[in-house]
């Protein structure tokens, strides 16, 4: 189109990575480390999904209400995808267990493992599709971490 500029941004090129992700072009170790990753979150998450800090904001994901979507882990209710990967990511750092990516101070499974189920569920994504889920958050996440080392904890 004449006149039109396009500018490609770190934005966009950090979405097109993630996008165009797949497990097949992925290492073996990396896929074993995410799936790792998962079950430590998971874990954390059942461990700590009756904590006092833990009920205060699931009551509040459940006062919120909205379309039943995605699972809150350990209280037998779905909720909204963002206000369920909310009360799940808490679960997930409550007791501050979770990984710690030592180049930017990040805690990325808290924040990506809750996501990506809450957002697999909505849509009835495949195990395949939230394991690349996680591992691109993950990517992407850490690249933004070591751009600004430690800022974002």
């Amino acid at each position: 189109m004449p006149g039109v500029i396009v500018v490609e941004t770190i934005s966009s090129r950090l979405s097109e990575f993630a996008y165009s992700l797949r497990l097949k072009n992925i290492p073996e170790d990396v896929v074993n480390r995410a799936k790792l990753h998962i079950l430590d979150a998971l874990g954390i998450m059942m461990a700590t999904y009756d904590l006092d800090d833990v009920k205060r904001v699931v009551n509040v994901v459940r006062i919120l209400g909205g379309l039943p979507e995605s699972t809150v882990i350990g209280h037998g209710f779905k909720a909204s995808a963002p206000n369920a990967a909310l009360a799940n990511a808490v679960m997930a750092h409550s007791v501050d267990y979770d990984d710690t990516h030592l180049g930017s101070g990040m805690h990325l499974s808290c924040t990506t493992v809750p996501t990506a189920l809450a957002v697999g569920e909505m849509v009835n994504a495949s195990g395949k599709d939230v394991l690349e889920a996680v591992i691109a958050a993950y990517e992407v996440n850490a690249r933004l971490g070591l751009a600004a080392p430690w800022l974002f904890h």
